[in-house]
């Protein structure tokens, strides 16, 4: 292979052919490929200003052009803004993230990483899809001095790497193409622009009311810290908080000790499911402490310097739900938690709309219809076919699945609910405990031997994928995608048996809410948060209306206008 730096141009070259003075002429102007490899290298994850792109019109014939610090005049733009070009990527939702300010083109581009989820593969790393382009890739940690940035770098080595990586990326669109399903990758790739908008616009901060809800944070975090200090010890550090509660005997109700994972020194775990299982109540004031300190560390008290909070969205998922890093969206709570009690702070509050109107839409439980649907269950078909309200305009009862297995269970709409969402996740008698709070084993059997009689072809449909699971490996949701179910080796037989009913609700509520914001895509959406979109400014509700009929059974759209986010 060759590789060659033209000083003058500021870009590189990598190729078998040896270059001439005409190469980058013939290569990418007179030859205009209809096909190209795309890499981006930034100055680090976080800091998303592109250094350079790579450009690769074959496999082994790839291009290096500079962007920072000084910009390479000979950088190909006119490929990279042409409708007409596919540009395939190894995760394009980063990179073209990064290439924003330079308007590249997102309406046809590909994503071998999302390729490599719906063939389920195991991995979709390219480093680790090598068995399958055979080409030379590194990981960018291989050449990052600590705490270093790739402007750290020499510029030939991130050169050589980000040609490597838009070779190997080209490469695996040539393998994964004639197997992938083309229908179900255009929807995805069309979510891709989608989701760059919401990113970029952010959201508007109210800094007054930041203030009110850090003070009140701040005061719950004292009184915590404060109750732990009495007993001696800090709930900040989890090797304090492990000595404590095994002094007091916490994890005396665990018929195995839970320790840490990983090759170091092995100890107590402090995880949030292990204090959740505890019933020494100072468990409860760690997991008090660590809630709102994690909610003041993360959000609250950043967004102080800032005017507008950002997110990232990506769609790493293997149920290929989307999800926002650097600063979860998804994690911060509002009026009230999953359970529907109520949280004291409404933190999603501080974000405020530019027009000064949220518009909220919301899919009304998604994921225990996808159930419903899946498994042909009659009751609870009929329980959500029936009108949500009276003809006299209040709720009715017997619409609501929630209260109708509370009350087949003689137990609380709260815990009912719980119990709905958990058989929906595929929760083993174990993680219905944690979801419930009961510590009856006995209890929860019951529990789940009565919901199988109210619903008795939804249970028979769970035994029967989670037999089919450990035999074919795979899940397939009501578009009839596959998705890969881990194996024995990976994970515990409980673990995959969740899986093969988790992954099919969760990634068949994916494929409606990623259509739904195509559906929506001319409207300035500005958030989605598991099965809601967030909108700013007025929308009339029927706007939402096609959002209903996506898949082959109904599902409703609950519309709010807020002031506030909820």
């Amino acid at each position: 292979m060759y590789f060659t730096y033209d000083p003058d141009a500021n870009f590189y070259y990598m190729g078998e052919e040896e270059p001439h003075s005409r190469t980058y002429k013939e290569l990418l102007v007179e030859s205009s490929p209809k096909l190209i490899g795309i890499d981006v290298e930034t100055i680090s994850l976080k800091e998303r200003i592109a250094i350079g792109v790579g450009v690769s019109i074959k496999p082994n014939t790839s291009f290096y052009f500079v962007l920072f610090p000084k910009p390479s005049p000979a950088t190909p733009w006119r490929l990279l803004k042409d409708p007409a070009i596919t540009k395939v990527f190894h995760n394009c939702l980063f990179d073209l993230s990064a290439l924003r300010e330079y308007e590249v083109d997102t309406t046809n581009v590909k994503d071998t990483n999302i390729m490599a989820r719906l063939l389920c593969h195991k991995f979709n790393k390219l480093i680790e899809l090598s068995w399958i382009h055979r080409m030379e890739v590194h990981e960018i940690s291989e050449y990052l001095p600590k705490g270093g940035t790739t402007l750290d770098v020499d510029q030939s080595v991130m050169a050589r790497k980000c040609m490597q990586d838009s070779g190997a990326c080209l490469k695996l669109y040539y393998e994964f193409w004639e197997d992938t399903d083309h229908n179900y990758l255009d929807m995805e790739m069309q979510t891709i622009p989608i989701m760059i908008e919401m990113s970029d616009k952010g959201l508007l901060i109210d800094q007054e009311r930041r203030q009110q809800v850090e003070d009140a944070l701040q005061e719950q975090v004292d009184y915590y810290q404060s109750l732990c200090e009495e007993v001696g010890f800090n709930p900040g550090s989890p090797q304090q908080v492990a000595y404590t509660l095994a002094s007091r005997g916490a994890y005396s109700n665990f018929s195995k000790l839970p320790f840490t994972k990983g090759r170091g020194r092995r100890s107590l775990s402090t995880a949030v499911d292990v204090l959740e299982k505890m019933d020494d109540p100072l468990a409860s004031i760690v997991l008090q402490h660590r809630r709102h300190d994690k909610l003041l560390s993360t959000y609250i008290k950043p967004w102080a310097k800032e005017d507008r909070a950002y997110t990232h969205f990506h769609l790493d998922a293997i149920t290929g739900r989307p999800s926002s890093i650097d600063r979860n969206m998804q994690n911060i709570p509002g009026k009230f938690h999953k359970d529907g009690t109520k949280y004291p702070h409404n933190c999603r509050g501080i974000l405020l709309p530019d027009s000064g109107i949220w518009t909220s839409s919301d899919w009304e439980q998604l994921e225990p219809r996808v159930l419903a649907y899946l498994s042909g269950d009659r009751e609870m078909q009929h329980i959500f076919s029936l009108p949500k309200y009276n003809p006299d305009g209040t709720k009715n009862e017997d619409a609501d699945i929630h209260l109708q297995v509370a009350i087949f269970m003689d137990i609380t709409r709260r815990l009912g609910k719980l119990v709905n969402l958990a058989m929906t996740y595929g929760a083993t008698d174990e993680t219905l405990m944690e979801h419930s709070g009961i510590r009856s084993i006995g209890r929860v059997r019951q529990m789940r031997e009565m919901w199988g009689r109210k619903f008795p072809q939804a249970m028979d449909w769970i035994d029967s994928r989670q037999e089919d699971a450990l035999r074919t490996g795979k899940a397939r949701t009501v578009f009839g995608r596959n998705i890969r179910l881990p194996t024995p080796d990976e994970e515990s037989i409980d673990g995959i048996k969740r899986k093969a009913i988790d992954y099919p609700c969760q990634g068949s509520a994916a494929e409606i809410l990623k259509r739904g914001l195509i559906i929506c895509k001319d409207l300035d959406t500005r958030l989605q948060i598991h099965d809601q979109f967030l909108i700013d400014g007025f929308v009339p509700d029927y706007r939402f209306k096609p959002l209903e009929d996506i898949a082959p059974f109904h599902t409703p759209v609950e519309v709010k206008y807020l002031e506030r986010w909820e």
